[in-house]
């Protein structure tokens, strides 16, 4: 909208959680093929011989090749290597999944609406007077809720509490209603001063326009 004011811009993060477990699940695949490395190479196993005879030699004697053994006992509880890179495909996996789907939220806050992108990258647009509802959600995102019913998460934001102090100023000052101008049915020069510092706390107007506004309650 032209001349829109815009309170609060969302400041997007990435999401540490998500790359920490990318990371854990990547050395956790190498561990595991460093391991079975290891094991193949010094670690004994049981060859058997026939007639309920055998020996314990080393892997790699039983064993042709690394690829042969490392599939032959991938399930080997002994060598433990196959459960290893099971849980490291797993968290690498839940990593990346978790990161796909916060990093993509944007979010604005005017002084009349909310817009931005959510998880999967779709535009929304939330009238201020539509709002029933804010809260903190997980990642460091806000919930959204308004009178439709519907629910929007905005995920990593790392000026949160930046915009959910703004929003809260507006829904509870009378912008939701207005969109304007806010709510000044108090008379009075030091009622409307009183607001107007409020709206410059609020980060809402500047401090030249406080200023202005200030003079021109006071007549000067």
């Amino acid at each position: 909208m032209e001349n829109e004011r815009v309170v609060v811009k969302g400041t997007p993060e990435n999401n540490k959680i998500a790359w920490i477990m990318l990371i854990v699940g990547i050395v956790l695949v190498i561990v595991s093929f460093g391991v079975a490395g290891y094991v193949f190479s010094f670690c004994d196993g049981y060859k058997y011989l026939g007639l309920g005879y055998g020996e314990w030699v080393t892997w790699h004697i039983i064993y042709d090749s690394f690829g042969a053994f490392y599939r032959a006992q991938f399930f080997n509880f002994a060598c433990y290597y196959g459960y290893v890179l099971i849980i490291g495909i797993i968290v690498a996996i839940a990593g990346f999944m978790i990161k796909v789907n916060t990093e993509k939220c944007e979010i604005t806050v005017t002084v009349s609406r909310i817009y931005g992108k959510l998880k999967d990258g779709n535009d929304v647009e939330i009238p201020l007077n539509q709002v029933t509802g804010i809260h903190p959600c997980s990642f460091d995102g806000i919930s959204i809720s308004s009178i439709s019913g519907q629910t929007s998460n905005f995920y990593l934001m790392a000026n949160r509490e930046e915009i959910m102090k703004g929003l809260s100023f507006l829904l509870a000052n009378g912008w939701a209603q207005t969109g304007v101008s806010g709510n000044f049915e108090q008379t009075g020069d030091a009622a409307k001063i009183k607001q107007y510092k409020e709206l410059l706390d609020a980060g809402v107007i500047s401090q030249e326009e406080f200023d202005a506004k200030k003079k021109q309650s006071l007549g000067l």
